[in-house]
């Protein structure tokens, strides 16, 4: 009876350690202006702010959204923790002139979907921004 009640709280301990590692703190993913602010001012480069709390590792995808046109930007991007990630979209004189003559009507869609590298568990962040002059 011993032996039984020994072999039992082994793993009930081990149990409970697994899942409070996995369940110890989520990944939090955000997404932010360099100013911190909610709009981007228009310029040839529109940058933002990516960080995770954790190590991951995942695809940032931009779209800017215009009356005319979708133009469509994405890449692979490996974080560590605590680290910051500065990425820019880049506007040709045109599309610079274009997005300061329709400023209300453009915005900047900004997806990063990461994957906890410890966990294997996925994060989807989503946000947008407007323009001012």
């Amino acid at each position: 009876m011993k032996r039984f009640l020994a072999t039992t709280a082994v793993v009930l301990i081990g149990g409970l350690g697994v899942t409070s590692v996995a369940e110890a703190a989520p990944n939090v993913v955000k997404i932010v202006t360099v100013d911190g602010k909610k709009r981007i001012k228009v310029g040839k480069k529109l940058p933002f702010l990516v960080s995770c709390s954790k190590d991951c590792s995942g695809k940032l995808s931009i779209k800017l959204v215009t009356p005319a046109t979708t133009e469509p930007a994405s890449g692979n991007v490996s974080l560590a923790a605590g680290n910051i990630f500065r990425a820019r979209f880049l506007l040709t004189n045109f599309g610079r002139r274009y997005v300061k003559n329709n400023v209300g009507r453009c915005s900047l869609k900004v997806k990063f979907a990461a994957v906890d590298l410890d966990t294997g568990k996925r994060t989807v962040k989503k946000k947008t921004f407007r323009f001012y002059k």
